[in-house]
């Protein structure tokens, strides 16, 4: 039998750009700050506008913890919540998108039961127009994803809440530098992307009008048959609609700048203040058009995205959660302010799934039966569930020196086509072998 493992465990031993470091933790010292689950989060202040955050195994078994996109991430996401006196300050970082199946070792940071992993950041990178001289409460909320060490491909998610701290602002505070660049798609990625968000218009505009109607499918995704949500969940699709087919309010780049930090494999990223959307390396590492149900590709990343975007419709959404099952278990109102409850619902109406996740007129399941090899689809890995790059019957390939799997890119070919290429590599890699 042939295996193949395609995640490696890295820890982080420096601070540098808010890099976390590991530290041991003796079990008494886990009731600092709020816990929920299997992480206990608490927050310090450090002086000024510099908060360390710590993040602490307080289950049983070792974990590895997904650091994009959250309170560990170096990039400037959506560490911590901050309440003033006066109105609350604009959050003006980054909002990240990563692709489970793709995540590099380095997005990744083991821990053991009862060891913390810390993170130091300023708050002014995240909300740039605080005001001098003024105390501001800030307090974390928010969702890890993580695999055991047992099972490194089945994704979970843990809820956790932290401690509330002061934090007050010099007399004189810097201005965050900003540089903007504006960049020019090769004619490859603009010919894809301009396939993408034609695509995410047309999912975007069939799910606004299932919405308006009231459809089992709404009723799945978003917990609700009030009047109310679903004309503000199509509201927000009918804008995205319109954005992904006008000039809008967005400015779209196909590839990153030397600022825009796609490390771990980052699907995009979008910039809420500056109206911009990134795309990243791991973009085009998903399928430009994918028909299968509960499976995201890039027409979907990009709806992602725009929902994130307060300018295509205010307030923008979160990322609560990740991935087909996880947003199945929200309230109507996570749902809501979650992308991938967007993106999902969409690609759902789109393709014409059905509710009971059988088989569908337009999209379908994995043609050779059996489980479907995970929620996270052929490449676009955005979701929770049994598998990374696993497929239905539950082999890996085996190690990392060999080929990659092969996978649909593109909708011409068909399921028949991907999987003769799957049989083809699975003799490949089987040719000598015992």
């Amino acid at each position: 039998m042939v295996h193949f493992s395609f995640f490696h465990l890295l820890a982080f031993f420096t601070l540098a750009s808010g890099k976390p470091i590991l530290i041991p933790r003796l079990a008494q010292d886990v009731s600092q700050g709020g816990t929920q689950g299997l992480f206990s989060v608490s927050l310090e202040s450090l002086g000024s506008t510099s908060v360390k955050a710590q993040v602490t195994n307080v289950g049983t078994n070792a974990v590895r913890l997904v650091q994009r996109g959250g309170i560990l991430d170096q990039l400037p996401t959506r560490k911590v919540s901050l309440k003033g006196t006066g109105s609350d300050p604009t959050f003006a970082g980054v909002q990240v998108k990563y692709v489970l199946s793709h995540l590099s070792p380095e997005a990744f940071v083991r821990l053991s039961p009862n060891q913390t992993v810390e993170s130091i950041f300023d708050i002014t990178d995240i909300y740039p127009d605080l005001s001098p001289n003024q105390e501001y409460t800030a307090a974390a909320e928010g969702t890890l994803e993580y695999t055991t060490l047992d099972n490194p491909r089945k994704f979970s998610h843990a809820h956790y809440t932290s401690n509330s701290i002061s934090v007050q602002t010099p007399k004189e505070l810097a201005k965050r530098l900003e540089i903007r660049s504006t960049l020019e798609c090769t004619g490859e990625y603009n010919q894809l992307v301009q396939n993408a968000l034609k695509r995410a218009a047309s999912m975007a505009t069939a799910a606004s009008a299932d919405a308006r109607s009231g459809s089992a499918n709404f009723e799945k995704f978003f917990k609700s048959t009030n009047q109310d949500d679903r004309d503000e969940v199509a509201d927000r699709l009918e804008a995205i609609a319109r954005e992904a087919t006008t000039t809008g309010e967005l400015t779209y780049y196909c590839e990153p700048t030397a600022l825009d930090y796609c490390g771990g494999n980052i699907a995009a990223m979008t910039y809420p203040t500056e109206n911009k959307v990134v795309n990243c390396p791991g973009y085009y590492e998903t399928p430009a058009e994918n028909n299968y149900c509960n499976y995201l590709d890039q027409a979907a990343i990009s709806l992602h995205e725009f929902a994130h975007a307060t300018a295509v419709y205010s307030p923008g959404t979160e990322d609560i959660t990740y991935g087909y099952e996880s947003v199945l278990q929200l309230s109507t109102s996570l749902a809501k302010n979650n992308a991938d409850s967007f993106a999902y619902y969409a690609s759902a109406v789109f393709l014409n799934c059905a509710t009971d996740d059988s088989s569908s007129t337009t999209g379908s399941d994995w043609p050779w039966g059996g489980d479907s090899p995970t929620t996270t689809g052929t490449g676009t890995s955005t979701g929770s569930g049994s598998g990374g790059w696993g497929w239905g019957w539950g082999w890996d390939a085996k190690s990392p020196e060999s080929s990659t799997i092969p996978i649909s890119t593109g909708s011409s070919s068909g399921a028949g086509a991907n999987l003769e290429d799957l049989i083809k590599w699975l003799i490949s890699q089987n040719t000598g072998r015992t």
